[in-house]
């Protein structure tokens, strides 16, 4: 058995290599990081919402925003009611509905009954879990 090699120079090369896999495989952990511990940017995530080209971005925005307490209350709401009933991707859809949900936006109930004929089965889920949270009789018969 040979002994470890461990002049300065094999250090650096194990440390740059660390760098490069972190690089390469933490990329997306390592920006949620520089996220908490930057300042609160709501205008940045609220722009990133309506990037339409790439419902993922829409999606960690909306996700960002509902995790603040103003982004539980209007204009913010009023976006995602939008992007519940307008959005393209089933996922954004899904996502401005449990983005209502956790804001428990009683004026999205009619939202909610809108989105339990949506073609997605996860807009549906969603719809029916915010009205668990949020009951309307007039969601009886859609149900």
């Amino acid at each position: 058995m040979t002994k470890p090699d461990r002049t300065p120079a094999s250090r650096n090369r194990w440390a740059a290599c660390v760098l490069v896999l972190l690089f390469v495989a933490g990329c997306e952990s390592s920006r949620e990081i520089g996220d908490r511990f930057s300042s609160d940017n709501p205008g940045r995530n609220a722009r990133l919402m309506f990037d339409d080209s790439n419902p993922d971005i829409q999606r960690r925005g909306m996700l960002y925003l509902v995790d603040r307490p103003y982004g539980r209350k209007p204009p913010y709401t009023t976006v995602y009611q939008e992007l519940a009933l307008k959005a393209q991707d089933p996922m954004v859809r899904a996502t401005a509905i449990r983005s209502l949900n956790r804001a428990r936006d009683a004026s999205a109930t009619k939202v909610f009954i809108t989105a339990l004929n949506d073609p997605s089965p996860l807009v549906r889920l969603e719809a029916a879990k915010a009205l668990y949270r949020l009951p309307d009789p007039n969601a009886i018969q859609p149900l």
